[in-house]
């Protein structure tokens, strides 16, 4: 079934017979005769009782005129609102993300949407999982995009959220940090055995990283180092003191540069979803659906218009 069967189907009703419909619709009257009969085929019932002089609907076709006016009605609903995401020519909109995901989705979202909306101001808000969903609820934010770290939190009804890609995540070190000098794959017991500095309230993360030594029989490392700020982890890192584990999107400036390295080490190599949130009610203003809009195209170039293979 097509919407466009569903339109001539409802000409036929409302213009009192096919050669009018026809004409409504500018097409052919053989055109919307044949789409209304390869209908009924599909569904397996007949639809217009064609004895009379003007076509009317039979019992099934009252039932299916009435989905059908509904379902028009919430096309042209979708539309204009889809329509939206181009029409923001001022206004603002408050985008909260955390710091992995300023680099490589933020930033290209912004850019996109002071291209096309240069009249709409963008604020944005950094923080972590707990705190930018906190934003949201508090309504202090629009828009939040973050690695998701702890699933629960995903659990509040208020929020509405969907994955727009994800990132990997790696044990890090600088060049000069003895595991990063020994070729090969790093064992667990190896890993066990150096210092570590780890993310505050880093969720899943910090559950997976402890299920790793546990599941090899091994204590985790107790002494170590945490942190809740990225500049001082590429500090710290940099000494080649201590390794870290952490989205490749955090320090991929730095590993180009070989400031830091990935260590080769399967057991740790993880991925974690990137999430974009926002509040399920009210309905996105215009300016808040041009941001999400930005958003998925900076995690998806397919979406772009024109882009077919790229």
């Amino acid at each position: 079934m097509r919407l466009q069967q569903l339109r001539y189907f409802l000409a036929v009703i409302d213009e009192g017979g096919f050669t009018r419909a026809a004409q409504h619709l500018g097409r052919t009257q053989q055109a919307v005769s044949k789409a209304l009969g390869l209908l009924e085929q599909e569904l397996g019932v007949r639809l217009l009782d064609r004895e009379s002089g003007s076509p009317g609907p039979t019992l099934f076709g009252r039932e299916l005129a009435s989905f059908a006016r509904r379902v028009l009605h919430d096309e042209a609903e979708l539309k204009m609102r889809l329509s939206a995401v181009a029409m923001p020519n001022a206004g603002s909109v408050r985008i909260g993300a955390s710091p992995t995901v300023s680099a490589s989705l933020i930033a290209p979202a912004v850019a996109t949407l002071a291209a096309r909306h240069p009249a709409l101001a963008v604020e944005v808000l950094d923080g972590v999982q707990a705190k930018l969903l906190q934003n949201l609820i508090d309504g202090l934010a629009d828009v939040a995009v973050y690695i998701r770290t702890v699933n629960k939190a995903n659990a509040d009804a208020r929020i509405v959220s969907e994955i727009l890609t994800h990132e990997d995540y790696r044990i890090i070190a600088a060049p000069s940090h003895p595991l990063a000098q020994r070729p090969g794959s790093i064992s667990t017991r190896e890993l066990a055995a150096v210092s570590w500095l780890l993310g505050s309230d880093s969720g899943d993360v910090d559950a997976a990283w402890r299920e790793a030594f546990e599941s090899a029989g091994l204590a985790p490392p107790s002494a170590r180092a945490l942190t809740t700020s990225v500049e001082f982890a590429r500090s710290l890192l940099l000494n080649g003191t201590h390794i870290m584990i952490l989205p490749l999107g955090l320090v991929a400036a730095a590993i180009e540069r070989r400031e830091l390295v990935a260590i080769d080490a399967p057991q740790f190599a993880w991925q974690r979803p990137v999430v974009m949130s926002y509040r399920a009610e009210p309905a996105p203003a215009p300016a808040v659906l041009a941001a999400v809009h930005a958003l998925q195209l900076a995690a998806d170039p397919l979406l772009a218009p024109g882009c077919h293979s790229c």
